[in-house]
């Protein structure tokens, strides 16, 4: 299991480092498993503890930094083609420290106009940017910066991001991206490598299925609800591998049509009764429905062993 992954008491911990000269973390261990959930409430828990903790680091790259409004606006790489630019709205996610003494700071773009005013629509992700800093004589230094190099997410946002070890010597972080349309809702995560020169995604565009749902657009009558949620953690790197490998381990509920047994083919033909169906339904919400397993090929990871149970939407 991946060690190290930066949980909520770590995430809360970073809004120290604007007030004072940063330590080095221990150097990586042995991987070590860590629950997806808390992703998103981490980093919304620490966002709500201090909205502006990351002030003096979005200053230090952003010198028309809006503290009011937490946000720069910003030319950044057009989403649809780096060798534009179009204007963002940027806000810090997330922060932690390397061992070499580094922070990283992560933060969301959001299409916006000249004026600073959001632009985003439903179908617009959020601009993932990568700023590495350090303080030097009390002030913090901007060292390099690598700007919307993925777009995740919906409303212009994505969700969560989740430090975590990728081998031994490999530091990296996850980006939860999602959202919800008509009613089904899917959540993604991608991959990323801090030791990377130019950094990428790696999984492939979209990321990799965690969960979804499409409770809000379903008949439970009718028998064509699902639910699945998937918790992830990175297995200890095999030899010889750039990183370790990551594993989802899904459960919930599946359409009818899709699970074994009599009760599919009884929904299907309308014999159970409304009652019947919601007992089932609420019993296969704790139903284990596999693993699926992914290695990183040279390019991106992707399934080696096992079957995302995550419907699409």
């Amino acid at each position: 299991m991946i060690p190290h992954v930066r949980t909520l008491s770590l995430i809360l911990g970073a809004a120290a480092l604007a007030a004072c000269s940063p330590k080095p973390a221990d150097a990586p261990k042995a991987p070590a498993a860590v629950p997806s959930a808390a992703i998103a409430a981490a980093n919304a828990i620490a966002a709500s503890a201090k909205p502006d903790q990351f002030s003096p680091l979005m200053q230090a790259i952003f010198p028309k930094y809006r503290p009011a409004s937490h946000d720069a606006l910003a030319e950044l790489p057009s989403f649809e083609d780096a060798k534009q630019k179009d204007f963002y709205l940027v806000t810090a996610v997330a922060s932690t420290l390397l061992t070499n003494g580094e922070t990283v700071l992560v933060a969301n773009a959001e299409p916006a106009n000249a004026a600073g005013e959001s632009t985003s629509s439903h179908a617009d992700g959020g601009g993932v940017n990568v700023y590495f800093l350090r303080q030097e004589a009390g002030k913090w230094v901007l060292l390099r910066r690598q700007e919307n190099i993925a777009v995740a997410g919906s409303m212009g946002n994505f969700g969560g991001v989740e430090f975590i070890n990728l081998s031994t010597t490999k530091r990296g972080f996850l980006v939860l991206g999602g959202g919800t349309w008509q009613g089904s809702t899917i959540e993604a995560l991608s991959i990323f490598d801090l030791t990377m020169p130019i950094m990428r995604e790696l999984t492939d565009k979209g990321g990799i299925r965690l969960s979804s749902d499409n409770e809000g657009g379903c008949e439970q009558d009718k028998g064509d609800c699902w639910s699945v949620n998937g918790k992830w953690h990175f297995d200890a790197p095999k030899p010889g591998a750039t990183y370790a490998e990551l594993v989802i381990d899904f459960s919930g509920t599946l359409p009818a049509a899709a699970q074994e047994g009599g009760s599919a083919s009884a929904s299907a033909n309308g014999s159970a009764s409304a009652a019947a169906k919601a007992a089932a339904s609420a019993t296969a919400q704790d139903k284990a429905l596999g693993k699926a397993r992914y290695a990183f090929d040279g390019t991106a990871f992707r399934l080696i062993d096992g079957k995302n149970a995550a419907p699409e939407i």
